[in-house]
């Protein structure tokens, strides 16, 4: 039971890791696109990505 939990929260943490290499890609698009409002909503999703990265590494 226990191995089974940490491997899924590995698997999540891939997942994450994966999303959010994808998703810095696409922010990055948009700001060369010259599009200011999402320069914006760029930092904060980051932050946001950045802040549940942390917590996963916290939690292993």
């Amino acid at each position: 039971m226990g191995k089974l939990s940490i491997i899924s929260i590995v698997e999540i943490g891939n997942i994450w890791i994966g999303k959010l290499s994808a998703t810095i890609t696409d922010r990055y698009k948009f700001c060369l696109m010259g599009k200011l409002p999402y320069l914006f909503f760029m930092f904060w999703s980051c932050l946001y990505d950045f802040i549940i990265y942390f917590c996963m590494l916290v939690c292993c």
